[in-house]
Formats: structure tokens, sequence, C-alpha cells
């Protein structure tokens, strides 16, 4: 199994990017990974901060006694763009984000963090702004029981539900008009999920519903999640439909969230 070495967290120094700070702070020492907090300075925002004073008041009051290796970045530039170059500089295994919540205004101007969803280039934790969960001790993922799942892209959640010898509920939603999944695909991919978490004690399910987006999060918060996974198809981030089912979670969510980019 690949190692999750490197974790990146893009900070504004706003309150829902210090709730993100803190999961991060406490995933990446958990599992002895480097931490990159990063701040993009947009020439366009009408605040500006002394950016180095900031970075300051987050070692005193965030990193204070903590045993992990932290590197701080500061760029400038587009803020999407510059995320993006500094994971695949720095090769980042995973995003930490926060995002401000869900509302008509929010889907349509977007947000740095909605932008990043749209094509992800790393597994993606997005952390709602009053998530108090830190430890995940209960995993869900919402499958795919068309698509075949690869360890190779789903190592993130694999390393961190062994190193918090989390729960693992696997859980496919029916709709009625998609297509039936076959006993005999079932079967495999079940069987592939089972290899992925021999060390996790994990159940299967199925989910009636309608609504996809809508049974997800229901799920999630009906059986006290602490992070919901959904696998991404990079292959077909173009179809409207499968973008909005991350972008969606990502708003309505009440526990963190994490997007694997899958093809």
């Amino acid at each position: 199994m690949q190692n999750l070495q490197k974790i990146l967290i893009p900070t504004d120094f706003s309150p829902v990017a210090d709730n993100a700070l803190v999961y991060a702070i406490n995933l990446a020492e958990n599992i002895c990974a480097q931490l990159y907090i990063l701040h993009v300075k947009d020439e366009s925002a009408e605040r500006q901060f002394d950016v180095e004073e900031k970075f300051n008041h987050i070692k005193h009051h965030y990193l204070f006694n903590r045993k992990l290796n932290v590197e701080f970045i500061e760029r400038e530039g587009n803020v999407v763009s510059c995320i993006k170059d500094t994971i695949a500089q720095t090769k980042t295994d995973l995003t930490i984000m926060g995002i401000k919540g869900f509302g008509d205004r929010d889907l349509v101007i977007g947000s740095v963090t909605a932008a990043v969803i749209d094509s992800p280039p790393c597994a993606l934790v997005v952390v709602p702004p009053k998530s108090t969960t830190l430890n995940p001790k209960h995993i869900a993922i919402a499958a795919d029981y068309l698509a075949m799942p690869q360890s190779s892209e789903l190592y993130v959640i694999n390393y961190i539900s062994e190193a918090f010898n989390s729960r693992v509920d696997i859980f496919h939603v029916d709709q009625p008009e998609l297509v039936a999944v076959g006993d005999d695909n079932e079967s495999k991919i079940r069987k592939s999920y089972d290899k992925l978490f021999s060390y996790n004690l994990h159940t299967f399910s199925q989910v009636e519903g309608e609504h996809l987006v809508k049974t997800i999060a229901d799920y999630a918060i009906g059986n006290d999640i602490d992070l919901l996974t959904v696998l991404h198809n990079t292959t077909r981030h173009k179809d409207s439909h499968q973008r909005s089912v991350s972008k969606q979670l990502a708003f309505l969510a009440k526990s963190p969230l994490l997007i694997i980019p899958v093809k």
C-alpha cells in the first residue's frame, strides 16, 4: 500500500480555513505526514495580510507542542492555479480545504474550494465550517458498483482507515433510472473492497433513492459518519451531473468529505 506522506492545507486565514487547519494538523500528526501550509497572495483581493505575522500566529496558537514537520509556503497569483501548482511541485497526496457552506449564491459564484473540486489533482478533504470531527473512526464510501475500485487510486482512504482503525461502510445508491448492477459485477467489486479493507471492520449495503446527492448526504447524517468518501471520475469531469455530485455534497455535508479522483 502506498503511504500518505504529504498533506497540503491552503489558507486565507479566515475562520473557515482555521477550522480546516485544525483538522489537517490533527491528521498529519496522527499519521506522521509532512504538512504544507500555503497562502496565496491574490492582488485582486480587497484585504491583504501581513503573511509572516499570520504564519507566526499559526505556529504559536496551532502548532505549539505539536510533533510534526511543517513547511510554510507563500505564493502570489491566481489562487486556484497556485494551489494546483503547489500540489504538483510538492507531490502532495492529500489536500485539505474549508468551505463556506450551502447556498444558491455560493454555487453560482463558486469559491476556491469549489473550483478545485471540479478537477482535483489529488485526493481532497473538504471540511464544513461547523465540523468538529477530528478522528475518522467511522468512514463511509459511496461506491459505484459499475466501476472496479483500484488500490492505486484509493490508497489515501485505505491508509487513513488503517491508521485510525476505522469502521468502513461501503454503500451503493440504487437509482430507478440507472442501469441495474449485475450480481456478478457486484460480487467482483465487493471482493475488491474486501481486499482493500482487509484490516478494517467493513460492511456493504445498498440504499434506494431518487436523488443521489441527497441520499448520500442523508446516509452520512443518519449513520453518524465521521468521513464521507466519494469517487470523482476525472474522465467524465465535463459531465455536469457527475461534477455536481462532488460539489453539491461539499456544500451539503455536515462532516468532512473526502473526494478521490479516479479514472
